[in-house]
């Protein structure tokens, strides 16, 4: 049965998919993956979703700012996201989009990946030492999941662009040189970042 809100593409969305809904989100099961996206309706206008699709940025960025999680909190964290890429590439899957806002926080504040619709699925089997999707690899997920790990430990925003150098023609991601990343030797769980 069809509820009254819509996706991101303006199609209806069933009961079977939502997890929940509040006052400007609404989270959804889609693929076997819980997704949070900006509360829209038929009845909703441009600017409502808009305001909704801030507030959710809004939400997303300020958590660790507002609220700094214990030591031991942050660990658990930071094991949590690394067993799951560890799982995910074991499946023979690049995840190529890891950031912060693709984790979500449950109830008991264990986080949960979303959103991996940026992946690419390789044969089963695939040694992931070696596999390359335009440039994305294995180090590369992993390197992403080191800025997610810094910003659970700072409550700062690590941004690494991967095409920073690239030639106009070359559309491959690129990991930038140590030279070019912030220095991590001073933080808490620095070695692993």
């Amino acid at each position: 049965m069809a509820t009254s809100f819509l996706d991101l593409q303006g199609n209806p969305i069933s009961e079977e998919q939502v997890l929940g809904s509040g006052g400007s989100a609404l989270v959804l099961i889609q693929d076997n993956v819980a997704v949070k996206i900006p509360l829209r309706c038929p009845w909703s206008n441009t600017y409502e979703v808009q305001a909704n699709t801030q507030k959710l940025r809004h939400e997303q960025d300020s958590y660790l700012t507002k609220c700094q999680p214990s030591l031991q909190l942050q660990l658990l964290w930071c094991l949590e996201i690394t067993r799951t890429l560890s799982f995910i590439h074991d499946r023979c899957v690049l995840v190529a989009d890891i950031a912060s806002q693709n984790f979500l926080l449950d109830s008991d504040l264990s986080i949960k990946l979303c959103d991996i619709s940026e992946a690419s699925i390789l044969p089963l089997g695939s040694d992931m030492k070696t596999v390359d999707d335009h440039g994305f690899n294995a180090q590369i997920d992993i390197g992403l999941l080191g800025t997610v790990m810094y910003e659970i430990v700072t409550g700062e925003k690590l941004r690494v662009d991967l095409f920073k150098d690239n030639s106009p023609t070359d559309g491959r991601a690129h990991w930038p040189k140590r030279e070019f990343l912030l220095k991590t030797t001073d933080l808490w769980l620095g070695c692993s970042i």
